[in-house]
């Protein structure tokens, strides 16, 4: 259970609604906090799935204890456009055959990792981590740029255009299999990124290899954003205990993260299919000598000479649309949908969309399914 307030964020848990932690935040009008779980159950797939992309090291280093699960949140710091991501390790909730911990004491909760990302240069709008907590996407109040960080590293992994004219982000979404992010916007567009180009995909790789390596020689991981800070970590040794014992950011780092970056990366190099007809892109392995698409990627600049000049130059824009019928105070949220190739949407208005576009081609999405869910008042 996590409860926002205005400038702090409390995380209990379920079981006795113990206080888990209490993190001070920026001015927070908005609630602004996103968590995810990974269950130890998922550890097993995650590794597995890590070993065709990072070193056996990585694989071996992810066995986690039995009836443990991994909670990462992420929320705003005090400094302006900065995030602070969290890792805990908890017990899991509803686990056949756990151990009874209500009796007597209190199940130890530890604070696994922490870190801060100097994100954006703005106040934070909208966060999401992904399902299996590996990667996070911000987007700041100006509205035109989304970053994609390694949220075990704090690295940058990808920064994608929404548009030139400041707008409000309403949503961020990122496929389960982390090769493609959704971002709605108050301008009254759905726009699709597939995050699945060679450069992502090796940095995650060498994000996780880096996270990896650095757990098996003891030191801690480093975060590499420019303007992010290093990791710390503070071991929680009761629930109810106000009193934290700060360790050595050695004994900080989470496996199953750096396993679930690797895991991000092999999935996004999967992914990698053929490129936007409209793209004109830049890098010698996404067009071939016939002017035809080698590789589904992102909608670049066609001046990339003049990147030297303004970064707006080397941006990437997305590879899909689409327009919903715009009205005053507009706002909506999207997901992915369980059929491949899908999107659902549901707007401030109270409309509901199913959408359906194309990896290969990109452009405009098709809508296949419309319903108004309010008629009047909206939702």
């Amino acid at each position: 259970l996590i409860v926002v307030l205005e400038q702090k964020v409390c995380i209990y848990l379920l079981r006795g609604l113990s206080l888990i932690d209490t993190l001070l935040t920026s001015p927070n009008p908005s609630g602004l906090c996103v968590a995810t779980t990974a269950a130890a159950a998922a550890a097993t797939t995650t590794a597995a799935a890590a070993t065709s992309a990072a070193a056996p090291t990585t694989a071996e280093a992810t066995p986690q204890q039995p009836h443990r699960q991994t909670l990462a949140v992420a929320c705003p710091a005090l400094q302006k456009g900065t995030v602070q991501v969290l890792f805990y390790s908890i017990p899991a909730e509803g686990v056949p055959g756990a151990p009874d911990e209500a009796g007597g004491s209190e199940p130890d909760t530890a604070l696994m990792q922490s870190l801060s990302i100097s994100a954006h240069e703005n106040e934070l709008c909208c966060l999401c981590l992904s399902s299996d907590g590996s990667i996070l996407a911000s987007a700041s109040v100006k509205g035109t740029l989304i970053r994609l960080f390694s949220s075990a590293s704090g690295q940058l992994l990808k920064e994608v255009r929404r548009g030139v004219n400041p707008a409000m982000i309403t949503c961020l979404c990122i496929s389960p299999c982390n090769s493609l992010l959704a971002v709605c916007s108050n301008t009254g567009t759905l726009h699709l990124y597939r995050l699945g180009e060679s450069e992502v995909a090796a940095a995650a790789a060498a994000a996780a290899a880096a996270a990896a390596a650095a757990a098996a020689a003891g030191t801690p991981p480093a975060a590499t954003h420019a303007g992010a800070a290093a990791p710390t970590a503070t071991r929680i040794t009761s629930s109810s205990s106000a009193t934290r014992e700060t360790v050595a950011s050695a004994t900080s780092y989470n496996p199953l993260t750096a396993a679930a970056a690797a895991a991000a990366a092999a999935a996004a190099a999967n992914a990698a299919g053929d490129n936007h007809p409209n793209s004109s892109s830049s890098s010698s392995s996404s067009s071939s000598s016939s002017g035809g698409s080698a590789g589904g990627t992102n909608v670049r600049s066609s001046w990339p000479l003049l990147a030297k000049i303004s970064p707006y130059f080397q941006s990437e824009w997305s590879m899909a649309q689409f327009k919903f019928h715009f009205s005053e105070n507009f706002a909506a949220v999207c997901a992915f949908g369980q059929e491949p190739q899908t999107l659902l949407a549901l707007t401030a208005d109270g409309c509901f969309y199913k959408l359906k576009f194309d990896l290969s081609h990109g452009g405009p999405m098709t809508r296949e399914t419309f319903l108004r869910l309010a008629a009047d008042e909206g939702l």
